[in-house]
């Protein structure tokens, strides 16, 4: 590792190794039950990798990030690698495209102005994207706070689970292929 100090690199080092022992996280396949004590019922589960290849469209927007994040962090992990970010994606509103956006966008505005004809605009964030580097091309560069409190984070052992997705024949023909049904 060029440019990393060597107490960051062991610390890298040993998160890869704690998190590369993690399983995929499991993906709860169950039926929304209101009023009652749980908030689903499972009729069982299926591997976090699976379920973003085969039915990423049975996730809300939010959980679908946070599972990629740490399907993919494990994955790097397992090759002896780590997800650095390489770019923001920003987008722009103008005029009435403004008024269009959802609240969740509306969160993540960076700058908001009046345009010369007197109409809003706003820019807002739309995610970041990561690359895989192994360990061994990890530079300086590709060192930041953040990669380290991602990697202290997902090494504790903690996680977003449980991921739950709506009970449909899609979902649970996956629980029964898992199963050897």
């Amino acid at each position: 590792m060029e440019g990393v100090e060597p107490k960051v690199e062991a610390e890298i080092r040993r998160c890869v190794a704690d998190i590369a022992e993690r399983r995929y996280p499991r993906v709860e396949v169950g039926s929304w039950v209101p009023d009652v004590s749980v908030d689903w019922i499972s009729v069982g589960w299926i591997e976090g990798e699976k379920a973003l290849s085969l039915i990423p469209d049975h996730f809300a927007e939010n959980e679908l990030g946070s599972l990629q994040a740490e399907v993919e962090t494990i994955r790097a992990a397992k090759a002896g690698a780590v997800m650095v970010h390489s770019a923001s994606s920003i987008a722009y509103a103008v005029g009435d495209e403004r008024y269009a956006l959802s609240e969740s966008d509306l969160l993540t505005t960076c700058a908001a102005w009046i345009e010369p004809d007197g109409g809003p605009a706003v820019m807002f964030w739309t995610g970041s994207r990561y690359r895989m580097v192994p360990l061994d091309e990890l530079t300086g560069g590709d060192v930041d706070e953040y990669l380290l409190e991602d990697l202290e984070f997902y090494a504790s052992g903690d996680g977003f689970e449980p991921y739950v997705v709506e009970d449909t024949p899609r979902s649970r023909a996956l629980v029964e292929w898992r199963l050897g049904g």
